[in-house]
């Protein structure tokens, strides 16, 4: 028996209001050994219980090592309170979050969402547990996507956030003062894929399935990314060639009918199925449109700008202005409510030819002989020319 089992119950009592923690006291009436210790946290006075010596001396050396360092002023009250919640797995403190989402009552599209979200920046990191999570690995793993995206999922990630340092499993929240990108800049700053930028990309032997069906249709029909996701073979006739948006699935909440190319007319009759089906199963993630620009030898940043996946519908608008279409069937094309925004946003100037539409004016009192390709363009006074 050692010498803390020898003291009186009283002393080891009052050793404890002034230490914060006592050695371990067995007693024989009860054939338990006891710790009694001071809370770090609460400072409220609390009693272990244990069968044996070896694991109440373990929880001894424990609290003694901690109210030690907190004397010392090495660690915080918080960095005692999240301890060893810190160091658990972090696919089961993602479980318990979970958990919570479900308590709450979200929705299970959101909940769905959410845990995928975290799964793929879990992966990506490799984070272990909740001590390694870390703002350079959120920021790493958001860099690929767009603002607009980006957005999204950083949004879900620092709830996740919130949520670990409100329940003790973090110390401080690392993505606290993270900024949002200011959505639009993908707009601004988005490149239009030249001819044969577009031709390599739909060319390309390893793009080929329904990847490859997904970019011509952005690129050749100006649909965005959700229009295409909800699109049902029963939306296209494919025998006179026409796509129709019903209001539902629409942006702007109209419906609309849409042209397409017979080329792609054909590609899709030859990949039809059943008209309650979806066209496509599932859409290409960001990472997939980098692999497939680096597949079809494309560079993703120029001087331009960056080739995001939405730049296929700014890639539509600006082909239709390089072939001389007039601005008003091109923002009709791209059910556009203001043609500023077909001009200003969807038409790239690097792939116009403007030497070509300088020359087309002739000398001076000889009239051109030929119309410029670029002779689209907005003004307040006119209107549309």
């Amino acid at each position: 028996m050692t010498e803390a089992a020898n003291t009186s119950w009283p002393e080891v009592v009052r050793h404890a209001k002034l230490y914060s923690v006592s050695k371990p006291k067995f007693r024989p009436d009860r054939n338990k050994w006891y710790v009694v210790y001071r809370d770090p946290i609460t400072k409220a006075r609390r009693q272990a219980t244990f069968d044996n010596e070896s694991d109440a001396w373990a929880f001894y050396m424990r609290h003694e090592d901690i109210h030690a360092q907190m004397r010392r002023g090495s660690v915080t009250d918080r960095q005692v309170l999240v301890g060893e919640k810190g160091l658990m797995p972090i696919e089961q403190v993602l479980a318990e979050y979970h958990d919570d989402m479900l308590s709450r009552s979200l929705s299970p599209a959101h909940i769905k969402e959410a845990h995928r979200v975290i799964t793929k920046c879990i992966e990506k990191t490799k984070w272990k547990n909740p001590k390694a999570f870390n703002r350079q690995g959120v920021t790493r793993y958001l860099r690929p996507f767009s603002p607009r995206t980006g957005n999204i999922y950083l949004r879900t990630i620092k709830a996740f956030s919130r949520w670990m340092h409100a329940n003790a499993y973090l110390v401080e929240d690392p993505l606290q003062f993270t900024k949002f990108k200011r959505e639009g800049d993908e707009d601004r700053h988005a490149r239009a894929l030249s001819f044969e930028e577009f031709e390599r990309l739909i060319e390309c032997p390893q793009i080929m399935g329904w990847r490859r069906l997904w970019y011509w249709i952005a690129g050749r029909a100006g649909f965005r990314h959700t229009e295409i996701a909800r699109l049902q073979w029963h939306d296209i006739d494919l025998e006179t060639g026409w796509i129709s948006i019903p209001a539902s699935k629409s942006k702007n909440g109209q419906a609309a009918t849409v042209p397409i190319p017979d080329n792609l007319c054909q590609a899709l009759l030859a990949a039809q199925g059943d008209p309650v089906d979806l066209v496509f199963s599932k859409k290409p993630r960001a990472r997939v449109w980098l692999n497939d620009l680096k597949r079809a030898e494309i560079p993703f940043k120029t001087s331009a700008g960056a080739a995001y996946r939405r730049s296929l519908r700014k890639t539509f608008g600006t082909h239709l202005a390089a072939q001389g279409v007039p601005l008003a069937t091109t923002v009709k094309l791209m059910r556009h409510s203001d043609p500023k925004l077909t001009a200003n946003l969807y038409t790239d100037p690097a792939l116009l030819d403007m030497r070509g539409a300088v020359n087309s004016l002739g000398a001076p009192g000889v009239r051109a002989a030929t119309k410029s390709r670029c002779s689209v363009g907005f003004s307040k006074e006119k209107g549309i020319a």
